[in-house]
């Protein structure tokens, strides 16, 4: 028994924020060259159902399968083609880069991409327009243009979302003519629809309710050519692919150049953003130096020996602070250099005029070289008698 072309193995998609289920046990089996229409009233989830059938959308539960592969992603852009109700034409490209879109994401060289989308202009009756933006078409012509860009990479299933909803009876009919030309050259057709009028002209309708297949009506055998045996397109040569980033970047250009305002406001954005991480990350960095510096300056190699638990002073809590003869003990220790005391205390500093309170420190002339802060100007004074008692001391260890 031949592979199904696409399978659905119960397949569920409910909305992630409430947990409301808009499909629920799908199992659904296409093979190729069928003419599908899934019908049913608005709401019912045919939309829904064709996306996840199209690879647009990811299922909550269940297994989509191509051709018997799980892994889908490598092969989606060749099998599918699509064709939106409202047409979504680029409306800064014109018909004929419109048409090529596709083929540019699939890396087609771009002597083929232009043979393709030349054919196709022509097939559909176009090449008078294929300089024009779709603001200037009719939306007959804007819906041909659609059909055409789903052709350009010669895919095998064509996915038609509600093709005829903006259209008029005539063009209506057009489009479906064309569709069933489509059939009868070997593509698959899955079409969705809220009018039974087009449901007659294809060979099964699955009927939609509330999320789930109430009805699978196959009319007909379906006797048509394969297209499993189409020509894979060539490995792409790197002059093709330098040709593929020449046209993408040549899209883009003509973008911005037609879009000059929303353009212009979109790069002065990223400036300003691409400034303001650039300033931030300059201001960590400086500060990030400074801390560095600021620690690297209290010195490695020094030991603070103090009284009563880390982090009090002697004063807050009447701790008895360490008196001379320990800072002799402390010189006696192996591999202490220099040893220096230190008491701190909040003084009256007069200059000229003017009254400062600042923190005096009283030491001795081991400070300097202990703290590494060598004199710049003016010299320390040293001469006093040590006091009794010393809130703490400092050792220095030994400096290369």
């Amino acid at each position: 028994m031949a592979t199904p072309l696409l399978q659905m193995i119960g397949i569920g998609r409910r909305f992630e924020a409430t947990g409301a289920s808009i499909l629920s046990d799908i199992n659904l089996t296409i093979s190729e060259g069928e003419f599908v229409c899934m019908l049913g009233p608005s709401g019912s989830g045919k939309s829904t159902l064709l996306s996840i059938l199209g690879c647009l959308d990811r299922p909550s539960e269940g297994q989509l399968l191509i051709q018997g592969h799980t892994k889908v992603d490598a092969i989606r852009r060749t099998t599918f083609g699509f064709i939106f109700q409202k047409y979504a034409l680029i409306p800064a490209l014109d018909l004929r880069q419109n048409v090529e879109l596709p083929a540019v994401y699939a890396r087609r060289p771009g002597v083929e991409r232009q043979t393709l989308a030349g054919a196709l202009i022509e097939r559909f009756g176009l090449r008078h327009r294929a300089g024009q933006k779709p603001n200037l078409l009719s939306g007959g012509e804007q819906q041909r243009v659609a059909i055409a860009r789903a052709l350009i990479n010669q895919p095998r299933v064509i996915v038609a979302d509600e093709p005829t909803g903006a259209l008029d009876s005539t063009n209506s009919r057009h489009v479906i003519e064309t569709l069933r030309q489509l059939h009868r050259e070997g593509h698959t057709i899955v079409l969705v629809t809220h009018d039974p009028s087009i449901a007659e002209v294809t060979d099964r309708v699955i009927t939609l309710k509330d999320g789930r297949i109430v009805k699978d009506d196959v009319r007909r055998p379906t006797a048509i050519q394969s297209m499993s045996d189409a020509t894979p397109m060539q490995a792409v040569s790197p002059r093709a692919r330098f040709q593929v980033l020449k046209s993408a970047i040549a899209m883009g250009l003509t973008s911005i150049v037609r879009k000059k305002l929303q353009s212009g406001l979109t790069m002065l954005g990223i400036m300003i953003g691409i400034g303001s991480v650039f300033t931030m990350l300059t201001v960590g960095a400086a500060g990030n130096r400074q801390v560095i510096k600021d620690i690297e300056s209290l010195g490695a190699e020094i030991v603070t020996i103090s009284r009563g638990p880390p982090g009090v002073r002697g004063a807050e809590r009447k701790v008895v602070s360490l008196a001379a003869p320990d800072l002799e003990l402390a010189r006696t220790v192996t591999g202490v250099a220099k040893v220096t005391p230190e008491l701190d205390d909040v003084v009256l500093a007069r200059h000229r005029d003017k009254d400062f309170l600042v923190t005096a420190t009283g030491t001795d002339e081991n400070f300097p070289a202990v703290r590494d802060w060598p004199v710049v100007e003016g010299s320390f004074f040293f001469g006093w008698a040590p006091a009794p008692t010393c809130p703490r001391a400092r050792t220095g260890g030994n400096r290369p």
